[in-house]
């Protein structure tokens, strides 16, 4: 994918209840607004990065009971992206780093909320905002 510049959006979100399982994925139902395709959404559950940069990250939910959600990096934990309780939120930044000679698998990369509790979690309105801001 072409890393011209412009605005870097996408927005992407899901009204009704979902039931995630622990250690389950979020899901994202409905594309609400994608600017740019250096950002797509993958599946329900994953979305891509096309390019590097600096990105803000911001999520938001409500639970039916006390939960926790954590955002995955290429399956990784990201720092600070944690939230805890019934009214779940979250704003992180993350970098996303060029592919090298020496480095040629951090493009594409994923991006997930997973259900960090040991139990099953109920959702509405979770939404997700990802810019690019560098």
């Amino acid at each position: 994918a072409s890393c011209g510049g412009g605005i870097v959006m996408l927005y992407v979100y899901s009204i009704s209840d979902q039931t995630v399982a622990a250690a389950g994925p979020i899901e994202f139902t409905t594309l609400g607004l994608v600017k740019n395709k250096n950002i797509i959404q993958k599946t329900d559950t994953t979305l891509q990065f096309n390019c590097p940069g600096i990105y803000l990250v911001s999520f938001d939910a409500t639970a039916s009971a006390a939960g926790e959600v954590q955002l995955y990096l290429n399956g990784e934990e990201v720092p600070g992206a944690l939230a805890e309780g019934t009214s779940l939120a979250f704003t992180a930044l993350i970098r996303i780093n060029p592919n090298c000679c020496a480095i040629t698998d951090n493009l594409p990369a994923t991006l997930q909320v997973l259900n960090e509790g040991a139990a099953a979690l109920t959702l509405t309105n979770a939404a997700l905002t990802i810019v690019k801001v560098g």
